[in-house]
């Protein structure tokens, strides 16, 4: 037997609940697509070894030799009003930049930048979150001043796009590097 108490739902206790909900569908909807991508199509090879740096390079076997393999510095973001990107997540970023460019086990100890494969011989960093606020491409510059590397700050749904249009066949991994102009997707 049940027994059901009478409790009057307020809205905005209702509201909160359906935010609650729809965010985690989109979250799970967003990470299982992404993995389903990665794993069904094999055109990406991905290492988490620092957990939020990522390799995003063509993986096939024609590709193995080329010099148009680039590998992504990848630093995700979660934040429920916005991601700024404060001066303090610039200046990291451009230290992840100078360790995979100097390679040198005195700068970091656990060598992440081995992660990256032996052919791959041009670097891009991204920026990935829900939403961006603030001047953002000012500080995508900065970081290219300091490193002389490219890179974006992209939405979670702007790289799910990508990886259909990918998936699809109607956008080449190549063609991806063209969003790698310090401007955000």
């Amino acid at each position: 037997m049940f027994v059901l108490k009478k409790y009057r739902l307020r809205s905005e206790d209702v509201n909160s609940v359906m935010k609650a909900i729809i965010a985690i569908q989109i979250i799970f909807w967003c990470f299982t697509t992404f993995f389903y991508f990665i794993s069904y199509n094999n055109e990406i090879r991905f290492n988490s070894a620092l957990g939020s740096r990522f390799e995003w390079l063509s993986n096939k076997e024609e590709k193995k030799n080329s010099t148009d393999n680039y590998g992504v510095i990848i630093d995700t973001k979660a934040y429920s009003n916005g991601y700024n990107l404060p001066i303090s997540q610039v200046d990291e970023m451009v230290r992840y930049v100078e360790e995979n460019n100097k390679r040198e086990k005195e700068r970091n100890s656990n060598e992440w930048w081995k992660e990256f494969g032996d052919n791959i011989n041009k670097f891009y960093f991204s920026f990935i979150s829900g939403k961006f606020i603030g001047n953002i491409e000012e500080k995508l510059q900065r970081i290219t001043i300091f490193t002389n590397v490219y890179g974006n700050a992209m939405t979670i749904i702007t790289l799910l796009y990508l990886a259909n249009e990918i998936k699809a066949n109607r956008l080449k991994t190549m063609e991806v590097v063209k969003y790698f102009d310090n401007k955000v997707y």
